[in-house]
């Protein structure tokens, strides 16, 4: 299973080039979620979707800290 890239509804940003946080996030055996029910499988997901959305929020307060610092 993968999880696409999530793109901001507004592009206030852009996030750096090699922002890992805007790839895919790729989990299960050959792009199946494990699970013997669908229940767990959907839990699989949408911890891999809140996995990926905190890691775009730290990537943002990283950029913003590094974008505010003076020279």
């Amino acid at each position: 299973m993968c999880v696409p890239a999530l793109t901001p509804s507004t592009e206030r940003a852009r996030p750096a080039a090699g922002n890992s946080a805007n790839h895919d996030l790729c989990y299960g055996e050959e792009g199946d979620l494990t699970g013997a029910d669908r229940e767990s499988q959907e839990v699989s997901m949408l911890a891999l979707h809140l996995l990926q959305s905190a890691l775009v929020h730290v990537s943002t307060l990283l950029l913003r800290d590094i974008l505010s610092e003076e020279k």
